[in-house]
């Protein structure tokens, strides 16, 4: 079984060598999540969209991967990787830890890195707004039909 859906993440972004300059992101993401089984316990996805980071990139075309791990410790794991204006090609990686005890705040903060060649160059902590994009994420919510 399979879904789609939709998820824009929005936050700030931190140079490493200036971690007090705090600098605007947003990623807007289309999901297709896969899994195996009657039992959700792992799922693996495909996502792609768009990533604009201030001084970075401008609406940059992302693709990467998804992961969700169901049992104990529950995180979904995020990795993409975009282009910069300059053309440098960046990764991001990063990971939702869903605690049960905060389930929201947990399940919509996304921390991460953006690494260079194999340098981090900046921490970055984007955030689900379930009060202005709940709606469209539930609107975005498809089973597409098996092929």
């Amino acid at each position: 079984m399979s879904v789609t859906f939709q998820e824009t993440l929005r936050g700030s972004w931190f140079p490493v060598d200036r971690p007090d300059e705090a600098r605007l992101c947003e990623v807007v993401l289309s999901i297709r999540l896969s899994r195996s089984g009657a039992k959700l316990q792992a799922a693996r996805g495909e996502l792609s969209g768009t990533a604009t980071f201030d001084g970075l990139a401008t609406a940059a075309t992302v693709q990467g991967e998804l992961r969700l791990e169901a049992r104990a410790p529950r995180h979904l794991t995020y990795a993409f990787e975009f282009a910069t204006a300059d053309g440098r090609l960046l990764r991001f990686s990063g990971a939702k830890h869903v605690r049960l005890m905060r389930p929201i705040a947990s399940a919509t903060t996304l921390w991460g890195e953006l690494v260079e060649q194999d340098r981090t160059i900046a921490t970055v902590r984007l955030s689900f707004d379930v009060r202005r994009d709940f709606v469209v994420f539930l609107q975005s919510l498809r089973r597409p039909p098996h092929a």
